[in-house]
């Protein structure tokens, strides 16, 4: 990622009222001061005030020691302000930094809240390193030299994993500790939930059986009598049914026989009434003749009185033949007449079997009506029973329906997120056994400090004529294989190794320098994090003019670097050539202005 400054603005920023520095493509900048009264001093111009803005605004610390840092307020001001602006990689970014003198200081950014774990001041830190990396890749400050030479063994360890970003494996190592324990006591939690609402729902299925058998167990020993006594009913009307079919079947044979009877019946008495006429007809004939045997044995018709031919022989014979008649009719009226009567008591009597069939039918019919009736109301109530049976299930289910829906619905959503946490949780063991290797920090650093050594020396060479080189080795190995948590930092010349302190200030003032850039070489090949400006303060000091020239040399050769501002209060040193450009801080009664 590419950190390309544009500009800085501020407003009653230390001994600045109004204070503007270009910050884009300025090459070798040469900063100097001068005072009103005596330009040939420059201390206390305000030089180290003007580039400590930079660090002021995005770190909120400043280049020099001051523990408060309300005074970084104009003294003739109640508050102050600091804007830089630049690019990161391809966008645009600000950060504003505000203070007053009772108030604590507020922060803009134009990337604020893109971490939602991240304060503002953790998110640029984040973004552009801690200050105390910045103090050894952007900025080389008179007074620290550089941490990394002045640090111990164990400070110079620390400044490399900041360099490197190795903090990261720690962050990342105790954060997923830290996932895994909440994720643990998680995992409990829910299980404990999860068993507990299973309790819960096998309790209330238990209390819901039980209640549903209690109220229901008076309707079901009701439901099963008259269950047992529709099949009773059922039965007898069964057989009244068979009864009833046998019934009319000897019904209609008896009505068969009734109808034969009647037919005999009608028959004999017209017979009968045939021969009764026929008697009457020949009774009547005789008698005729009788009477006119009568007038015959008088000789005197009863008409005209005359005398009459007796023929006495024919009407005997023929009263001879009627009587015969007579008698002949009269014996088959007398059997036709018993023929008639006997048909008819037979008929009679099919009639009392039709009637007394007739009454069996309908006493069946009735029972069978009744029965019917019976049944009716037996299953009536056998239904009405089974119906508050229903009623009284839907009402106990409906009145835990609820309660076992929401026992059934924390079961789901714990098994469900139990199953998630587990899941996550075996993946956090994996992430904590990659982050748990600590040598990794180590390795990173032993890998590193041969590049370091190298860009260093490769600056140092050209810095001075003398053998210097700068070596910065692990100081031990302990016996499971893994590096110390120090680095033992030495310098050599002409085959001797000391350390830095040993040697003169113009020898010390070249490793410093070539270290620096070997720091911001190594720091934007590894990371790739490459900050496009940097600032030296007082960086000739102990220099001769050879050295100041070799050291302009190396500074306009930054690699990736178009932006260099270097203080120094050696004025004379701007002429001698190679510097971009020259700027001065102009102090007047205690406020200072730079004249770019």
């Amino acid at each position: 990622m590419q950190i390309d400054l544009d500009n800085a603005i501020a407003e009653n920023f230390l001994q600045y009222q109004q204070l503007s520095i270009p910050l884009r493509n300025q090459g070798l900048v040469f900063l100097g001061g001068e005072m009103e009264y005596d330009q040939s001093r420059s201390n206390g111009t305000g030089k180290t005030s003007c580039l400590s803005l930079v660090p002021w605004v995005i770190w909120g610390r400043l280049l020099r020691d001051m523990h408060d840092v309300s005074r970084v307020i104009n003294y003739e001001a109640k508050s102050c302000y600091g804007r830089v602006e630049g690019t990161l990689g391809d966008n645009k970014f600000w950060i504003e930094r505000s203070r007053t003198r009772k108030g604590e200081p507020e922060i803009k950014t134009s990337f604020a809240g893109s971490s939602r774990s991240l304060n503002i001041q953790d998110e640029i830190n984040q973004i552009f390193g801690t200050f105390e990396l910045a103090q050894n890749t952007v900025f080389l400050i008179q007074r620290k030299a550089l941490e990394f030479m002045t640090a111990g063994n164990a400070g110079r360890r620390q400044i490399m994993e900041d360099l490197l970003k190795i903090d990261k494996w720690n962050r990342h190592h105790e954060a997923v500790k830290s996932d895994i324990m909440w994720a643990n006591t998680t995992l409990t939690g829910l299980r404990s939930d999860l068993a507990m609402a299973e309790i819960g729902l096998d309790a209330l299925l238990a209390k819901i059986e039980t209640s549903h058998k209690l109220a229901t167990l008076d309707l079901d020993a009701q439901c099963r009598l008259l269950n047992t006594q529709l099949g009773v009913a059922e039965l007898g009307h069964k057989q009244l049914q068979v009864r009833y079919t046998a019934l009319r079947k000897a019904h209609l044979e008896v009505s068969d026989r009734l109808k034969e009877s009647r037919i005999i019946t009608d028959r004999l008495s017209r017979l009968t009434a045939d021969k009764r006429c026929t008697l009457i007809r020949l009774s009547t004939t005789l008698e005729n003749l009788k009477t006119s045997i009568a007038q015959l044995q008088t000789g005197v018709c009863p008409t005209c009185h005359r005398p009459l031919v007796k023929d006495f022989a024919v009407d005997q014979k023929t009263q001879e033949i009627l009587c015969d008649q007579i008698a002949t009719v009269s014996a088959e009226v007398t059997q036709s007449t018993m023929e008639y009567e006997a048909a008819l008591a037979s008929t009679t009597t099919i009639q009392g079997e039709e009637h007394k069939t007739s009454a069996k039918i309908q006493e069946v019919t009735h029972r069978l009506t009744e029965s019917k009736k019976i049944l009716s109301n037996v299953k009536f109530n056998i239904s009405e029973i089974e119906d508050q049976i229903r009623c009284v299930s839907q009402e106990t289910d409906t009145d835990h329906r609820k309660e076992v829906h929401e026992y059934q619905r924390v079961i789901t959503t714990r098994r469900n997120a139990i199953a998630e946490l587990e899941h996550g949780v075996r993946f956090m063991e994996l992430c904590k056994e990659g982050f748990s290797y600590r040598g990794i920090p180590s390795l990173l650093i032993s890998n590193s400090l041969p590049l370091l050594v190298q860009e260093t020396n490769k600056n140092l060479s050209t810095l001075s004529d003398d053998e210097l080189s700068i070596n910065i080795l692990p100081a031990d190995i302990s016996s499971d294989g893994k590096i110390l948590e120090r680095l033992t930092f030495l310098v050599s010349k002409n085959g001797h190794t000391a350390y830095l302190n040993d040697y003169s200030d113009g020898e010390q003032r070249r490793g410093i320098i070539a270290l620096f850039l070997g720091l911001l070489s190594i720091r934007s090949l590894l990371t790739g994090v490459k900050w496009m400006s940097c600032f030296i303060d007082e960086l000739f000091d102990g220099l001769d003019a050879p050295g100041v020239e070799r050291a302009i040399r190396v500074l306009r050769n930054i690699p990736h670097v178009n932006t260099t501002i270097i203080t120094s209060h050696r004025s004379e040193l701007a002429a001698l050539g190679g510097f971009s450009k020259v700027w001065s801080v102009r102090c007047h009664n205690g406020k200072s202005q730079l004249v770019c």
